[in-house]
């Protein structure tokens, strides 16, 4: 399976920030913690630092820490039409998916 023109954004409570990424995607220009990914497997990884907004860490924070990635592709899937073995014309199917993952 092939993505492609794939978004990626990461939420996290106020005490973490977002440090340095790391892979095949690059951060958008104009809004924060999203970044844009041309083309991606299920071989590739993608990694990111997270950093404590002060030195205090979780101490000043009003609430548990928290981290939501929101991972937005399309997807080409191959369909086929005809159960004849001899006469498969295989189509492709464009497909949105949106994955999200929360950690409390």
């Amino acid at each position: 399976l092939q993505a492609f023109h794939g978004s990626l954004r990461i939420r996290t409570t106020p005490a973490i920030r977002v440090g340095k990424q790391f892979g095949h995607l690059y951060p958008d220009t104009s809004q924060e913690n999203l970044y844009h990914i041309e083309g991606c497997s299920p071989d590739q990884t993608f990694a990111f630092d997270l950093e404590f907004v002060d030195n205090l860490g979780f101490r000043t924070a009003d609430r548990d820490p928290s981290i939501q990635v929101a991972f937005g592709y399309t997807l080409l899937e191959g369909i086929n039409h005809s159960k004849d073995t001899e006469d498969r014309k295989s189509r492709l199917k464009v497909q949105s998916r949106l994955r999200i993952f929360t950690v409390h």
